[in-house]
C-alpha cells in the first residue's frame, strides 16, 4: 500500500540522515531497528507492511537447520536448501538431510544449483564445490582466494559447454571462477578490466550475466574465453543484484540507491531507494520478481518488495514472515516466493489479499465497516473507534463501551462526514474536521442505533432497535413499517438500498420490508427462523435480488424467494454482507471466509487462502473506487487486488519412485514379474506442487484390476495399498492436481505382473484329480458295500447304528462336492486319459482272438470304465454347470429311473401321475437326472418317518404363475411336479433355499437345489418352491418342451459298405491321437495325424494341391498353446467350404459341443468313446 511504502522510505531517510555512512554500514541491521522502535514509539498506529499468505519451515518441521543460506527447485519440483548443518531437501511430504556420512565435505553449506541436466551442485562455507551423483555427494575441489570478508558468502550458477556443465561462482575475494573438466579456473580477476567488484549471476540461454561495479557484463556460456562485454543499455556504475523474469524478457537491476529495468537495450530507473552498503558484511544482496509487475530484493538483515506502483514496503516477522531479511531469493516453477534466511523458511504462497491488523497500525483488530472518502482515504470502523488510512495512519476512539456502544455501521455523506451506527451510543457523526456530533433519543432517536445509510437523493436514513427513522430538517421522523399492537416489535437490523431508490429493511426475525415509492409491504423470505434472520441484501444489474441470511443465500426468482442452489452460489451459512467488484464477479462474506461468484464459478476463500480473519462483519464489505474489495473480519481486514491474483496454470510434477511387496522393494525402471505371494504391493509416489501441499488430490487406475479412473482423494502419505490382487497383468495410471491448478498428464508404470500360484498347474491338477476321483471311487464303493450289508442283516438289531453309519458317510460323500469343483477344472484331461482305456478296451472286444473268459473281463473293465466316464461328468457338471448337451427325449423315463435309485431301501413310496401325452423335451438326460435326483433327496429328508411322494406332470400353453416376474409371456412347457408331506419351509427361509450353502438339516453342504437351479436355468426352462409349514413342499420345474413328437426309431439297418476314406486325427495327445488313429485303421479307413491346428490346416493344404483331399478331419476342441478344433474350422472352411468336420472333446461347458453345427461341424464326439462309436459316426458322417 502507498502508505506503508511511505512510511518505510520516511525511516530509511531518517536512518540516512542522522547516521554516519561508515557507523550505518557497520551497525546496518542494528539502526534500521532502533529507528523503527523510536518511530513506532512516537507513532504508535503506524505500520510497516501489509500481512502476507505464508507458510513458514523450521527446524521442527524437518529442516535440518534453521539457518539456511540458498534455495533452489530440481527438475523433478523438490526444493533444496543449503544450511549450516547440512542440505535439506523437501517434496512437500518428507523432508531428507545430507551431512557429512553422506559424502559432503563440510557439514555448512553456503550455495546450491541445478544444472541443465537436473544434477545438483553444492558450495560449502568453506567454498568446497561437491556433486550429487546416485544418493551421495562427491567432493570435486576447493575454490581458492583469499578470505575478506567475515561472512562465508557466495553466488554461483552454471552454464553449458556442449552438454558438459560448467560452474560460475563468485569466490570469497570477489574474484570469478569456473569449475569444468574437472578443474577450477580464474574467469575473472577482482580490480581487472575496470571492475572493482563481482556482485552478482544470472544465467539467460546459456549466457551468463554478471552484476558489477561497473555495470552488467555478460559472455557466452560456451566461450568464455572470449572475455565479458558490458550488455547494452546498461549503465555504467554499481550493480548489486540481477534477476531476469521470463515472462517480460527483462532485467531487473538493483543499484545502490536505485532499481532499474533494462529490456532490448533500453534501461529505465524506476524507483529511488536509500543508499545501499556494497561492502557485503551481510552477504550478497537478492531480488527476484514477483511474478506481478514488482521485485522482491534484500539482504540479510532486512527485506523489501517494490510493487507495481512503485511503492517500497518492508517484509518482516510483522508480515508474516519468520525472517526479517533473506540470505537467498526464488521463485518456483508454480510461481511462489521462497524466502530463506538464519531463522528458517518462508514460503510466500498468493498475496492476492493483502491483510492489516491492528499490529500493522491499526486502532482495533477487529473490523466492523470500511467505507471510502471523496478523498480517497479508506475509512475503517471497529467497534470503538475509526482508522483513517492516509499516508499516516491516523486512529480515532469513539466509545468505551465494547458491548452496549459498539460501532455496527457507518456511511458518508457528501460533505464526508462519517456517520456511525453506534448501538446505545446513538448516532455519531465525525465531520471533516473530526468533530464528534451525538444524537439519540433526545432528537427522535429509537436506541440502540443499528444501522444508518443514505439513499440516491442523500436523504439520511436511520434504523433503531424496531423503528426507522428520516432526518430532516435537523429531526429524526419515525417511518412507520408495521402495527406494534399488532406484530410486535421485529427488531431492525440493517438498512440496504437499490439503484432504482427501494429502500430495503432487514430484520431479526420478519425477513424484509420493502419500502417503495412511499410504500410498505413484507417478505419473510422462507418459513423457518434462520431464513428471516436478515443480514446483507443486494440487487444486480440484471434485476436478481439476493439475500443474505443467517440461514444461507437466497434469491427472488419472481414468485418469491428461493434458497439459492448449483449451479448458482449455493451458500448455506450466515451471509454477512454482499457486494460487487465491478468486474462481473460478487463477494459474500460469511462466518468462515468470503466466496466469490463469477456467474459460472462460486471460490471459497477462508484464513487458509489468505484471508486475515474468519469470519466478516455485515458492514464490513466494500470495494473501493480502484476496484480492490475490502473485507472486514474479526481478526483485521483483508484487501483483495485482482492484478496479484496469479492463477496457477501448472500442473503438479508426478512421479511414481517404488514398488514394496512383503519380501522386496523394487523401481519402476522395467517390467516387474511378482510372485503369487507378492500379491499385495504398496507404490510409492510424488505428487510435487506447492501452491498448498496439503491440497493435492490424485485420481488412480489400475488397469487390468479396475475398470476405469477412481474419484479424486487428497494423498497425504504419497503411497497407494492394493491388498490380494488375484494373478494377472497390471499397469498403474495415476495424475494429480493442485490448489487452483490443472490436472497433471498421467504417470504410467511398466506392466506389473504376478504370476498364478503354482497348485493352478496342470501337473498340480492332475495329482489332485487323480487322488479326488481314486477317493470318490472308494467312497462309492464302501457306501455299496453298506447297503448291501444292510439288505442282508434287515432283521440285526445294528440296523439302526448301520443306517446312520451310512448316512455319516453320504455326508462325507456331500463335502467331496467342494473336491468335485477343482476336479471339474480338469475332466477335460481325464476324458483324453478315458479315451485311452475305453478306446483300447473296445478295440480288444472287437479281436477275433479274444477268449471268452477274457472277452468277460473285458467287457467288465470297460463297464468300470464307463463308470469312471459317468463320475467325471456328474463331477463336472456339479462344479461347473457346464452347458447343456440337449436333445428330445422322455422325461418320463428318467424321472421313473431316478425315484427307483434314490428311494429304494426307504420308508419313502412314490406315486406317478403322468400322461401318456406329455410332450418330448430337450435335455441333457445326465444332467436333469442329476436335478431329479436332488429334489427326492430332499424330500425323502424332509419325511424322515416315511410317506409318499406325488410326481404329477403336464403340458402347459401359457405364461406359469411365478414370482419376480420371471416367466415369459407365452411358451409350450412339460411342467413336472414333486410334492412331499414333511415339515415345510418356514416363510422366511424359502427365499434362501436355492442360495449356496444354505441347508436346513444338519447334513449336506447346502449345494443340491444350487447345482438343478443351475441346470434348470441352462435348459432354459424355470424352477420355483410352494411351501406350507406342516403339510409339506412342492418343487415345481418347467422345460420347453419340444414342438414335434418323437419318432420310434426305425429298424437298425445294416450299413453299406463304404470306400476307404481318408480320415485326418487332430489331438495334441499323442496317446489319444495313436488310439484313434488305430480305432480308424480297424474301421478300415485310411489315418492321417496332426498335433495341432496349424499343422492339420498345412496338411489340408497340401492334400488339395495334390489332388487328394482329406475326406474327413477329426479334431480335438481344445488345445493348450495351440489351435484348437474351435479356432481351426474357421481357417478351415476358408480353405475349403466342402470340408467334413467331426469335434470332439470331453464334456465342456463350450458352446461349440452343444451347438457344433452353428460353427461348421458335421458331427461331434464326447470323449471318452469306443471303437464302434467311431466308426459310427465315420459313416453318418460320409453318407452325408
Amino acid at each position: 500500500m502507498q502508505y506503508s511504502s511511505r512510511l518505510v522510505c520516511g525511516l530509511l531517510k531518517l536512518q540516512d540522515r542522522f547516521v554516519p555512512r561508515l557507523f550505518k554500514h557497520q551497525y546496518n541491521f542494528i539502526i534500521p531497528v532502533i529507528l523503527l522502535t523510536a518511530f513506532v514509539l512516537v507513532y504508535p498506529h503506524a505500520a510497516s507492511a501489509q500481512r502476507y499468505h505464508v507458510r513458514t519451515y523450521s527446524e521442527g518441521d524437518g529442516l535440518s537447520s534453521t539457518a539456511v543460506k540458498s534455495v533452489i527447485q530440481d527438475h523433478s519440483g523438490k526444493m533444496w536448501f543449503a544450511t549450516r548443518s547440512g542440505i535439506s531437501c523437501y517434496d512437500g511430504v518428507k523432508w531428507e538431510t545430507y551431512g557429512v556420512n553422506d559424502g559432503l565435505a563440510t557439514l555448512s553449506q553456503s550455495t546450491i544449483l541445478v544444472d541443465h541436466r537436473g544434477t545438483l551442485w553444492a558450495l560449502s562455507a568453506e567454498y568446497e564445490l561437491s556433486v550429487l551423483e546416485n544418493g551421495k555427494w562427491r567432493f570435486l575441489a576447493r575454490i581458492p582466494g583469499n578470505t575478506l570478508f567475515g561472512n562465508q558468502h557466495s553466488r554461483m550458477v552454471a552454464v553449458r559447454d556442449g552438454d558438459n556443465p560448467i560452474i560460475i561462482i563468485i569466490s570469497k575475494s570477489r574474484d570469478l571462477y569456473c569449475f569444468r573438466e574437472d578443474r577450477v579456473e580464474i574467469l575473472a580477476e577482482r580490480a581487472s578490466n575496470g571492475i572493482v567488484d563481482f556482485f552478482g549471476l544470472a544465467v539467460v540461454d546459456n549466457d551468463l550475466f554478471v552484476a558489477t561495479s561497473g555495470g552488467l557484463m555478460s559472455v557466452s556460456g560456451d566461450s568464455l574465453e572470449k572475455g565479458f562485454r558490458l550488455v547494452e543499455g546498461s549503465p555504467r556504475e554499481t550493480i548489486l543484484s540481477v534477476a531476469y523474469e521470463e515472462s517480460t524478457d527483462m532485467f531487473w537491476l538493483v543499484g545502490s540507491d536505485w532499481i532499474g529495468q533494462l529490456k532490448d537495450g533500453i534501461f529505465i530507473r524506476i524507483s529511488e531507494i536509500r543508499e545501499l552498503d556494497t561492502s557485503l558484511n551481510y552477504g550478497y544482496y537478492s531480488s527476484i520478481p514477483d511474478g506481478a509487475g514488482g521485485l522482491y530484493f534484500g539482504v540479510e538483515t532486512w527485506l523489501s518488495r517494490l510493487d507495481d506502483r512503485n511503492n517500497i514496503e518492508i517484509l518482516n516477522r510483522n508480515s508474516g514472515l519468520i525472517n526479517e531479511g533473506t540470505t537467498s531469493l526464488f521463485r518456483d516453477r508454480e510461481g511462489n516466493a521462497w524466502v530463506v534466511g538464519l531463522r528458517g523458511i518462508s514460503r510466500i504462497i498468493n498475496d492476492r489479499f493483502a491483510g492489516y491488523s491492528k499490529d500493522n497500525g491499526l486502532f482495533d483488530d477487529e473490523v466492523t465497516g470500511v467505507v471510502q472518502l471523496n478523498s480517497g482515504v479508506i475509512v475503517l470502523a471497529h467497534p470503538l473507534g475509526l482508522t483513517f488510512l492516509e499516508e499516516k495512519i491516523r486512529t480515532k476512539k469513539i466509545t468505551d463501551d465494547r458491548q452496549n456502544e459498539r460501532i455496527l455501521d457507518l456511511a458518508r455523506d457528501d460533505k464526508d462526514d462519517i456517520w456511525l451506527a453506534a448501538s446505545n451510543a446513538g448516532l455519531i457523526r465525525i465531520d471533516r474536521n473530526g468533530r464528534k456530533t451525538i444524537f439519540g433519543e433526545d432528537e427522535g432517536l429509537e436506541l440502540p442505533v443499528r444501522s444508518v445509510l443514505f439513499d440516491a437523493e442523500g436523504q439520511l436514513w436511520v434504523a433503531g432497535q424496531g423503528k426507522v427513522c428520516k432526518y430532516r430538517d435537523g429531526l429524526f421522523n419515525e417511518f412507520v413499517l408495521w402495527d406494534e399492537s399488532v406484530y410486535g416489535n421485529h427488531n431492525v437490523r440493517r438498512l440496504f438500498k437499490s439503484d432504482d431508490g427501494t429502500i430495503y429493511v432487514g430484520t431479526r426475525n420478519q425477513g424484509i420490508f420493502i419500502i417503495e415509492g412511499g410504500q410498505v409491504r413484507q417478505n419473510p423470505i422462507g418459513d423457518d427462523l434462520a431464513a428471516r434472520s436478515i443480514y446483507s441484501l443486494f440487487k444486480t444489474l440484471e434485476g436478481t435480488l439476493y439475500v443474505g441470511t443467517y440461514g444461507g443465500l437466497f434469491a427472488d426468482v419472481g414468485e418469491g424467494f428461493e434458497r439459492v442452489s448449483s449451479p448458482g452460489p449455493e451458500i448455506e451459512r450466515p451471509v454477512y454482507f454482499i457486494v460487487d467488484d465491478g468486474d462481473s464477479n460478487l463477494w459474500f462474506g460469511t462466518d468462515n471466509g468470503v466466496y466469490r461468484w463469477n456467474g459460472e464459478r462460486s471460490d471459497h476463500f477462508t484464513v487458509e487462502d489468505g484471508v486475515i480473519g474468519r469470519e466478516t462483519n455485515r458492514a464490513a464489505g466494500f470495494v473501493d473506487s480502484d476496484g480492490k474489495v475490502w473485507i472486514g473480519t474479526d481478526r483485521g481486514v483483508s484487501v483483495y487486488r485482482k492484478e496479484h491474483d496469479i492463477h496457477g496454470d501448472v500442473a503438479p510434477l508426478v512421479n511414481l519412485i517404488s514398488l514394496e511387496t512383503s519380501s522386496a522393494d523394487y523401481s519402476f525402471d522395467e517390467d516387474l514379474d511378482l510372485s503369487h505371494s507378492e500379491n499385495t504391493i504398496i507404490i510409492e509416489f510424488s505428487a510435487i506442487s506447492f501452491a498448498d501441499e496439503d491440497k493435492i488430490m490424485i485420481r488412480t487406475w489400475l488397469e487390468g484390476y479396475e475398470e476405469d479412473w477412481g474419484d479424486p482423494y487428497i494423498s497425504h502419505l504419497r503411497i497407494l495399498r492394493y491388498m490380494n490382487l488375484p494373478p494377472g497383468r497390471y499397469v498403474l495410471h495415476l495424475k494429480a492436481t493442485g490448489y487452483e491448478q490443472p490436472w497433471s498428464e498421467a504417470v504410467s508404470s511398466p506392466v506389473i505382473a504376478i504370476a498364478k500360484p503354482y497348485w493352478s498347474g496342470i501337473w498340480f491338477r492332475l495329482v489332485v484329480a487323480s487322488i479326488a476321483l481314486f477317493i470318490a471311487y472308494a467312497i462309492f464303493a464302501f457306501i455299496s458295500q453298506k447297503r448291501y450289508a444292510r439288505r442282508l442283516k434287515t432283521e440285526v438289531e445294528q440296523k439302526v447304528l448301520e443306517k446312520e453309519e451310512i448316512e455319516k458317510e453320504l455326508a462325507k460323500a456331500g463335502k467331496m462336492r467342494s473336491i468335485g469343483i477343482l476336479a471339474g477344472g480338469i475332466a477335460h484331461d481325464f476324458n483324453n486319459f478315458l479315451v485311452g482305456i475305453i478306446g483300447n478296451l473296445s478295440l480288444l472286444e472287437m479281436s477275433a482272438n479274444l477268449s471268452e473268459e477274457d472277452r468277460e473281463l473285458t467287457g467288465q473293465a470297460a463297464k468300470a470304465a464307463q463308470k469312471a466316464k459317468a463320475l467325471t461328468s456328474q463331477l463336472l457338471t456339479f462344479s461347473r454347470g457346464g452347458s447343456p448337451v440337449r436333445e428330445p427325449g422322455n422325461i418320463e423315463n428318467v424321472i421313473r429311473e431316478s425315484a427307483a435309485f434314490v428311494l429304494r431301501g426307504s420308508k419313502v413310496d412314490c406315486r406317478f401321475e403322468l400322461p401318456d401325452d406329455l410332450w418330448p423335451v430337450r435335455m441333457d438326460a445326465d444332467q436333469i437326472n442329476q436335478v431329479i435326483n436332488s429334489i427326492l433327496i430332499n424330500a425323502r429328508q424332509a419325511m424322515s418317518e416315511g410317506g409318499v411322494i406325488n410326481i404329477r406332470g403336464r403340458n402347459v400353453e401359457r405364461s406359469p404363475d411365478g414370482k419376480g416376474g420371471q416367466f415369459p409371456a407365452t411358451g409350450m412347457f412339460v411342467m413336472i411336479e414333486i410334492e412331499d408331506h414333511g415339515e415345510g419351509i418356514p416363510a422366511d427361509q424359502i427365499d434362501h433355499i436355492f442360495d449356496p450353502y444354505y441347508s436346513m438339516k444338519d447334513e449336506g453342504e447346502g449345494l443340491g437345489l444350487t447345482t438343478a437351479y443351475s441346470i434348470i436355468d441352462k435348459h432354459k426352462g424355470f424352477l420355483e418352491v410352494r411351501s406350507q409349514v406342516g403339510e409339506g413342499t412342492t418343487l415345481i420345474f418347467y422345460l420347453p418342451a419340444v414342438k414335434e413328437m418323437l419318432s420310434v426309431d426305425p429298424p437298425v439297418k445294416e450299413r453299406q459298405s463304404l470306400k476307404k476314406a481318408r480320415i485326418l486325427v487332430m489331438d495334441d495327445d499323442d496317446t489319444v491321437r495313436t488310439l484313434i488313429v488305430k480305432m480308424v485303421g480297424m474301421a478300415g479307413h485310411i489315418a492321417g495325424e496332426a498335433e495341432n491346428g496349424t499343422e492339420a490346416l498345412e496338411l489340408y493344404r497340401k492334400s488339395i494341391e495334390k489332388g487328394n483331399k482329406w475326406d474327413i478331419v477329426i479334431m480335438d476342441l481344445t488345445i493348450p498353446g495351440g489351435m484348437g478344433g474351435k479356432e481351426t474350422i474357421g481357417p478351415l472352411l476358408e480353405l475349403d467350404p466342402e470340408a467334413r468336420a467331426i469335434v470332439s472333446s470331453g464334456y465342456s461347458s463350450d458352446d461349440v459341443l452343444a451347438n457344433y453345427e452353428k460353427y461348421g461341424f458335421r458331427a461331434r464326439l464326447a470323449k471318452p468313446f469306443t471303437a464302434g462309436a467311431l466308426k459310427d459316426i465315420i459313416s453318418q458322417v460320409l453318407e452325408e
